[in-house]
């Protein structure tokens, strides 16, 4: 089952928290669980950004949004 994950920098131990908890308690296996701020998920160097996020997210079974509060 293939995963996007998408958060904000601020909401990283959130995400990771997250991504254990698929792993540990669904047993999805990490590498199918796109998350760019996981070690090994990042946007590899010289990759088109937005080509590779689009490439993901069409891959993905499930899709996670993070939103996180905008304080003004």
């Amino acid at each position: 089952m293939k995963v996007f994950l998408s958060h904000a920098a601020v909401d990283k131990p959130i995400a990771d928290l997250l991504c254990s908890l698929l792993c540990n308690g669904l047993n999805i296996v990490r590498k199918d669980i796109f998350c760019s701020s996981l070690p090994g998920q990042s946007i590899p160097g010289g990759f088109d950004f937005i080509k590779h996020i689009k490439e993901q997210f069409e891959a993905a079974e499930i899709v996670i949004i993070l939103f996180s509060k905008i304080l003004i």
